[in-house]
């Protein structure tokens, strides 16, 4: 995702177990390295890595929008296949999902609007 200020452009991603409260973001500017695929997939295989995955949990879902650049490419989806080879064995699966092309208004959607909000204030 890519938010525009003042032609600077600070692109991430972000982890949100749907609550406000619980948000783990990667961010980085324009300046300091691209947004290819490979920092995208780079940015989310550290988040999996990082994160706690109570033992109950058996399958993860990664929800992507649908840029052919950053996320819809076998980089990514490489990236996965690596991350469920050394995954927690009570892991089953990771799904991975492109939602129809527009606004999803998924929670993470609504963390980089206040991003935006507090950037703009």
């Amino acid at each position: 995702m890519i938010k525009r200020e003042k032609d600077l452009q600070v692109i991430g991603s972000s982890k949100v177990k749907l609550l406000k409260e619980n948000v783990y973001i990667h961010t980085w500017l324009e300046t300091e390295c691209h947004k290819g695929s490979n920092e995208i997939a780079s940015a989310v295989y550290d988040t999996l890595n990082k994160i706690k995955i109570p033992e109950n949990v058996k399958e993860i879902r990664l929800v992507s929008d649908g840029c052919t650049g950053q996320n819809k490419n076998s980089i990514v989806l490489s990236m996965c296949a690596k991350w469920m080879l050394e995954a927690p064995s009570h892991i089953e699966k990771l799904q991975l999902i492109f939602p129809a092309t527009g606004h999803s208004f998924l929670p993470p959607d609504r963390v980089f609007a206040l991003i935006e909000k507090k950037i703009k204030t």
